[in-house]
């Protein structure tokens, strides 16, 4: 997150960047990246979508599982590394983007997720596909319908407001 919050402090010191207009997003880890750039640092960012969110260390597979260790040995990956704890930091605008086959990360974590931003009066927007897997853009149908609602997402929250006539 230091990186990306230099990479952003960079662009805010262009002229020509509106600071208050940029957004974030990923899939699969770059969603992860995406939920804890705006749930551990809000205000950075105006929008953000995050797609196939690994956002349960605890139900990775045992590939990920190679990576972060187990909780016994890691504890620390496995308490602080859940994206579940941290929604009442939410401020800025979240779109989260699972299909319902996901054969990587379970969309289950994700609807984990949203509920409990609901609960916790967050706003949060949702969109999935019945037969999406984790390469969610990897049938063209699949990939121009999320695409598109990730563009319009950025452009209800992104875009520089009508010049005034």
């Amino acid at each position: 997150l230091d990186d990306v919050q230099a990479v952003v402090d960079g662009m805010k010191a262009l002229p020509y960047v509106d600071g208050s207009r940029i957004g974030i997003w990923g899939s699969s880890y770059g969603g992860l990246l995406t939920l804890h750039a705006l749930l551990k640092r809000p205000g950075v960012f105006a929008a953000g979508v995050a797609a196939a969110p690994a956002v349960d260390p605890h139900a990775f597979g045992p590939d990920d599982v190679a990576i972060t260790r187990d909780p016994a040995s890691h504890p620390e990956a496995f308490v602080k590394g859940s994206a579940l704890g941290l929604g009442e930091r939410l401020d800025d605008h979240l779109l989260s983007v699972h299909g319902l086959m996901d054969d990587v990360v379970p969309f289950r974590t994700t609807m984990a997720l949203v509920e409990r931003l609901i609960l916790l009066g967050k706003d949060v927007d949702l969109t999935t596909a019945p037969a999406a897997t984790h390469a969610w853009a990897s049938r063209e149908h699949y990939a121009v319908y999320f695409f598109g609602k990730l563009t319009q997402y950025f452009d209800r929250f992104l875009k520089a407001p009508a010049a005034s006539p």
